[in-house]
């Protein structure tokens, strides 16, 4: 599951997540759409950010040994909301213990980070978006590949852990600065909530 949601999994601090409050994304809104291939599994996600990314909806859809499986993982603010597949319970847990590549806010890397990881950065244009590319190449992690965004957004993804695949996934279709229904941001209903923010470092 956490591959599907661009988990790839890095030792990043929180001070590379980004201040609570402040904007996620350098866009209001927007819709995206991704295809995404990891080992066995091929999935197709969907993305609705709004209020510059501190809210964020995110649908996946995949096949595993034959059977269609449909995730949902909703973020507003700090929280974030992960439906467990087949049920009707969302597990609740702080936002900022989540350390991924979809949680990483790309335009808060320092220079002293970037170097830290070996993460080096080049500028470029992305269908037609001013985005940033930065290429991951740590020997101590064995990591390696690239990730391209705008705006702050992941776009697409291409990361291998020695000879293995761990994620790669671009965007398809991009829509910015779109109305995205309020009601797309919806909690869950407190029956519904399993909370495990407890569990916060």
């Amino acid at each position: 599951m956490n591959l599907l949601l661009f988990l790839f999994m890095l030792p990043i601090k929180n001070h590379v997540i980004g201040v609570k409050g402040d904007r996620i994304y350098d866009v209001k809104s927007g819709i995206l759409k991704y295809i995404s291939n990891v080992p066995i599994v091929n999935a197709n996600i969907t993305v609705y950010f709004d209020d510059y990314g501190r809210k964020k909806f995110t649908e996946i859809t995949y096949s595993l040994t034959g059977d269609t499986v449909h995730a949902e993982i909703l973020i507003v603010d700090t929280f974030r909301y992960t439906k467990l597949p087949y049920t009707n319970q969302w597990v609740k847990t702080y936002q900022d213990n989540i350390f991924s590549l979809q949680n990483l806010i790309f335009n808060s890397i320092s220079d002293s980070v970037r170097n830290l990881y070996g993460i080096s950065k080049t500028v470029l244009l992305y269908n037609g978006l001013n985005g940033n590319k930065y290429i991951f190449e740590n020997n101590s992690m064995n990591i390696n590949g690239a990730v391209i965004e705008a705006f702050g957004i992941p776009l697409e993804i291409d990361i291998q852990k020695g000879n293995m695949l761990i994620e790669q996934a671009r965007a398809i279709d991009m829509k910015f600065n779109v109305e995205v229904p309020t009601q797309t941001f919806n909690l869950p209903n407190a029956n519904e909530i399993v909370n495990m923010y407890a569990l916060k470092n």
